[in-house]
């Protein structure tokens, strides 16, 4: 063989050697990785977190890559920071966890497995974020002081967290604002009013690594100026429990900063009396703890012709001024009563009422068409299981209507009779002990007894008149109506 043949055998080899070796590795696929937990986990430091990789088929091996590190991983590794995870390899489990995280652990973990039968390697991944709290917080608010209805414009801002906390905005015990998820910043306008004075603005961080105690949060007092502003709408102010012959205060509780720069005091739109009276100027102010100001007017001895004077008092200050009309009086001050009632509270009243209201009408539409309780001891025509039929009687001609309702009534004399005597015999703690007292206690029981005929029918004596007339006690001769009860036959088949 030529050198130039054998070149071209060499030539012609090496492309089909490589075309095998190619169309072998393309014969297998990746394999497929189940990575749990699929998103993003927060894990505070010192908690424990699992990472499992899991494979359609066994595996052979397996190893967990994180931020500044790796690990070889077997079923039985178990080390004070890390153990195996998973139920074996034969399963295809290729999982670590950690015990107690650490902050270098933040950021991306992932896994790589070799699978049986398989050259291709698996690969998963997951994001591990180790939460850190903020370590500080910001409070801005545009100016020092406001002045009633002017904007005001705060920001609240937290640095230092991870993930972002979340930034609240509070004025007082009311908030105002709280952030986005994933923002650790929010702002918020509002209108400066009078009853905002001296409040505290708060701006407060809390973070899933921080507890209740060591959330981070700042504060400021926030200043309103505003002229004094009114105690009510109803144009006069009622002071009571002033007393006869005896000194009398009247004091005044003004809203307004800055203080008020000028009292003036009236009594019936003059200038008063200083034997009489003793109107304390603005120096004689003092601050209350809700940030008001105390203005006080002194009578000296209260007489009954104070009673119907008007007191007045005009406060000012740089921003404006107020009027205030006083009437004082010998009444004791009236105590204030709780007469408001919650929703809950006026809805189930109301169903209350409806739930009377509605008894009685059916209660009443009962008696008048004598159904459901009202139509005992009148039988239906026809009724097999009454065990009989109620029937009367007239030898004096009636109209239908008063016939019906006279049956009612008397049924119901008759049952309660038969009642009465049913109670009196089962409740007769007399028990005769000889034949002589027994025939006594028959005879006796014979003459209180209604007739009875010999087909066992018992005859009632029904009187018939209206609620509330006087019993007429008839002679033997007039005529009497008579209820007719048919008593069944004892061995009479039962339905």
């Amino acid at each position: 063989m030529t050198l130039c043949s054998t070149i071209r055998l060499r030539t012609c080899i090496v492309p089909i050697l490589l075309a095998l070796c190619t169309a072998s590795v393309h014969s297998q696929s990746a394999p497929r990785i189940m990575v749990e937990p699929r998103e993003a986990k927060v894990v505070k430091i010192g908690d424990n977190f699992e990472f499992l990789c899991k494979a359609n088929k066994p595996i052979m091996y397996c190893s967990i890559k994180y931020t500044i590190g790796s690990l070889s991983i077997r079923e039985n590794t178990k080390k004070d920071t890390y153990e195996y995870f998973g139920k074996n390899f034969q399963n295809g489990d290729c999982g670590v966890r950690f015990l107690g995280v650490t902050e270098n652990l933040h950021g991306n973990i992932s896994c790589t497995v070799g699978i049986v039968d398989n050259d291709l390697e698996g690969v998963g991944y997951t994001n591990l974020i180790v939460a850190i709290p903020p370590n500080s917080v910001e409070l801005s608010i545009d100016k020092k002081e406001y002045k009633e209805k002017e904007e005001i414009v705060m920001s609240c801002k937290a640095y230092g967290g991870r993930p972002a906390p979340t930034v609240t905005l509070y004025l007082g015990n009311d908030t105002l604002a709280t952030s986005k998820p994933g923002q650790d910043v929010v702002n918020h306008n509002r209108q400066a009013d009078y009853k905002d004075n001296n409040k505290k603005v708060i701006c407060k961080a809390t973070h899933i690594a921080s507890s209740k105690d060591d959330a981070k949060m700042t504060e400021r007092n926030l200043i309103i100026q505003f002229k004094p502003q009114p105690i009510n709408n109803l144009g006069t102010i009622n002071k009571f429990g002033f007393f006869e012959g005896v000194e009398g205060i009247i004091t005044l509780d003004i809203f307004s900063n800055p203080r008020p720069s000028k009292l003036s005091w009236k009594v019936d739109n003059e200038a008063p009396d200083l034997a009489l009276y003793y109107p304390m100027n603005e120096k004689n102010v003092v601050p209350n703890d809700d940030g008001s100001y105390a203005a006080k007017f002194r009578i000296y001895k209260v007489s009954r012709e104070d009673v119907d004077k008007t007191f007045t008092l005009i406060a000012t200050n740089q921003f404006g001024s107020e009027t205030y009309n006083v009437k004082i009086s010998f009444d004791p001050t009236p105590k204030e009563e709780e007469t408001s009632l919650g929703a809950g509270s006026i809805v189930a009243i109301i169903v209350a009422v409806l739930i009377v209201f509605v008894a009685i009408v059916l209660t009443l539409f009962a008696r008048t068409t004598g159904r459901w309780c009202f139509a005992a001891g009148v039988p239906a025509q026809g009724d097999k299981e009454a065990g009989g039929v109620l029937q009367s009687s007239d030898t004096e001609s009636a109209d239908k209507v008063a016939a019906v309702g006279a049956g009612q009534h008397a049924g119901i004399r008759i049952r309660n009779y038969l009642r009465d005597k049913i109670n009196s015999f089962k409740t007769s703690s007399k028990v005769p002990t000889s034949e002589e007292e027994a025939k006594d206690a028959e005879a006796a029981e014979q003459k209180t007894a209604p007739p009875t005929a010999s087909d066992g029918v018992v005859y009632a004596e029904l009187e018939l008149r209206k609620p509330g007339d006087t019993p007429v006690i008839r002679d033997d001769g007039e005529k009497t109506e008579y209820a007719q009860i048919v008593i069944p036959a004892q061995n009479a088949a039962k339905v």
